[in-house]
């Protein structure tokens, strides 16, 4: 190698050669008395494709280029440092641990935040529920460490269950995460079809007297609560099958009511208010139902047995069709399990599940609902 003719180009370990190669030589090509030209080597002129090394000898070469009369090409700049992109999930606002939602469709809310120095411009967001993939591409502007709260695409059909969502975040500004350890959550969730009631109870001086519940029309007890607190607007939400029709029953235990004599109380379910004014009992009857689901769960031909149970029971479908599904929640509304039953006899195994419960038959457009007992 070197610039002229059989030169020497000082580096121990490559060989003379005549001239430069070109193209993608034969090996061996044999000049000036070697063994063969390296036309291997990046320094000579072959085609790329026929080019894929450098000698120790050359390494050390560049090396000590490096360290002395060209140190400006690794001094720490910009231009030869990999930039820290870091981006992450930091929450999931709108869905909590174990939480039930009366849906059966959910539009999750994130915030992620930039965790990197420089300012965060676009992040590829992908969620996961039970194992199905979304994808959503985010553009805008976060400054470093702050956050930005994203609304992500609603995901409906969600059957009646539990499940799971797991959201991470990739590809910050197109480049490479450097600290994957923030950039996903994952929350467990259950989603009931149902409606939406509130019911808000202002209390009189004596909340701790007050108690209320929801029944439906078997006297199940769906919801209830008790000691509240005194001179306070107490606020509930709840969830509950479409169309059933159901008593709100409040009581004081000192017969006077929460309204007039120690305070000014009254009952609120959905919109429409009621005096609390009432004794020792106020029943607000079939609200969040119509006449023809009255009639719907009434007729429906459907026994249980043995109820009480010890933990396996029997449901006996006479006269509904040939599939319905089927959840089992309790008294606070909790899901414990769902399936579907085909056949006239069908056998459920709650063992180990002692307590009061509900099973909600669905069959198309009918929603009937039966109360279970399991004791051992």
């Amino acid at each position: 190698m070197g610039d002229m003719n059989c030169g020497d180009d000082f580096i121990n370990d490559t060989p003379t050669q005549e001239n430069p190669n070109f193209g993608c030589p034969s090996h061996p090509k044999i000049s000036c008395n070697n063994n063969g030209d390296m036309f291997q080597n990046y320094m000579d002129y072959s085609n790329d494709g026929c080019m894929n090394m450098f000698t120790h000898g050359q390494k050390q070469r560049m090396r000590a280029t490096l360290d002395t009369i060209r140190t400006e090409l690794i001094s720490c700049n910009n231009g030869c440092i990999e930039p820290l992109e870091d981006a992450g999930v930091t929450s999931i606002l709108n869905i909590s641990e174990n939480q039930q939602i009366c849906s059966q469709e959910i539009s999750p809310i994130i915030e992620i935040k930039n965790f990197s120095s420089e300012e965060l411009l676009c992040l590829d967001i992908e969620y996961l529920i039970d194992g199905v993939n979304y994808y959503y591409f985010w553009e805008g502007q976060i400054n470093s460490l702050q956050s930005e709260i994203i609304h992500l695409p609603i995901v409906s059909n969600l059957n009646n269950g539990s499940h799971n969502i797991t959201v991470f975040s990739t590809n910050p500004n197109n480049s490479i995460d450097q600290n994957t350890n923030n950039d996903s959550l994952s929350i467990n969730f259950n989603t009931f079809s149902g409606e939406i009631s509130t019911i808000n109870i202002n209390t009189d001086n004596y909340g701790d007297e007050i108690s209320w519940r929801i029944v439906d029309q078997n006297d199940s007890i769906w919801y209830s609560g008790a000691n509240l607190p005194d001179n306070a607007l107490v606020n509930y939400a709840i969830c509950l099958p479409e169309s059933i029709c159901y008593d709100f029953i409040i009581e004081d235990s000192y017969n006077d009511g929460i309204c007039c004599q120690f305070g000014n109380g009254y009952i609120e379910i959905n919109n429409n208010t009621y005096s609390g004014d009432y004794n020792n009992q106020l029943i607000v009857d079939n609200f969040n139902c119509s006449p023809s689901n009255i009639e719907l769960s009434q007729n429906t031909n459907i026994k249980i047995f043995p109820n009480p149970s010890k933990g396996k029971i029997n449901i006996l479908t006479e006269t509904l069709g040939e599939k319905i599904r089927y959840n089992i929640i309790d008294v606070y509304g909790n899901f414990v399990k769902e399936g579907e039953i085909n056949k006239k006899i069908n056998k459920i195994n709650l063992q180990g599940k002692n307590g009061i419960y509900m099973i909600i038959l669905f069959e198309n457009k009918k929603i009937i609902t039966k109360k279970i007992i399991i004791n051992k």
